[in-house]
């Protein structure tokens, strides 16, 4: 099934690529606020809470909210097995109301150190559906998301570089691929507890004749005990 998927992965991308990028598409300019904590127990267990605040139109908006639990497991130093539950609160602006969504998560991560590089390669089982009924739409939606990433740590300074590409896969019978994200990030960490992190993010759909293109500055202060 995972070989199908990675198939119709490749194909879709192929022959989606051409046509978007001479699509019309629109661009969009948003920034994202979070704050995090984590938890460390028992060695191996990690427990966390992260809230953030989206800003979309120009960061004129406010596209969403939410708040996201989540816990993970590292058997291995180079596996990570985790699972979330986020609480998203969505403003829709045309009708000045907001509506909730509910998403659980499952994770799958892999994680290669070459000295100061970490190689990394996350696989996510994601489910969502909203408080109201929509005809047109099938709950819950669920997508399989494929992320691949590089991190370079700084020798003797506090910081790491990291670059990742991330696809989501609808996991429906004839679907095509639904978005694509690219992240380029800066993180700080102070006295191994206080980390900040500054991130650029594009992001856009892969399957509409003219996609929304988002270009998102992120950031993020993590609290890690």
């Amino acid at each position: 099934m995972m070989m199908e998927m990675t198939k119709k992965a490749i194909i879709t991308v192929l022959l989606v690529m051409p046509g978007f990028l001479y699509s019309q598409a629109i661009d969009d300019f948003g920034t994202w606020w979070g704050v995090e904590i984590k938890k460390t127990f028992l060695k191996d267990f990690k427990a966390g809470l992260r809230a953030e605040v989206r800003l979309n139109q120009n960061s004129g908006n406010l596209k969403n909210f939410y708040l996201s639990p989540s816990f993970s497991y590292t058997p291995r130093k180079w596996l990570t097995l985790g699972v979330g539950y986020r609480f998203d609160d969505r403003y829709q602006q045309a009708e000045r109301y907001f509506t909730q969504r509910h998403r659980v998560n499952i994770d799958v991560e892999f994680l290669y150190n070459i000295k100061r590089w970490d190689f990394e390669y996350r696989t996510r089982f994601q489910m969502h559906w909203e408080d109201y009924f929509d005809n047109d739409i099938e709950y819950p939606i669920m997508y399989n998301r494929n992320r691949l990433g590089v991190a370079f740590k700084w020798p003797q300074l506090p910081f790491k570089t990291s670059v990742s590409g991330e696809l989501w896969l609808p996991l429906v019978s004839n679907a095509e691929l639904s978005s694509f994200r690219l992240l380029i990030g800066q993180e700080y960490r102070l006295k191994e507890k206080h980390i900040f992190q500054l991130r650029f993010i594009f992001q856009t759909d892969l399957s509409t004749p003219e996609p929304v293109r988002n270009y998102i500055i992120s950031s993020r202060y993590i609290f890690s005990f």
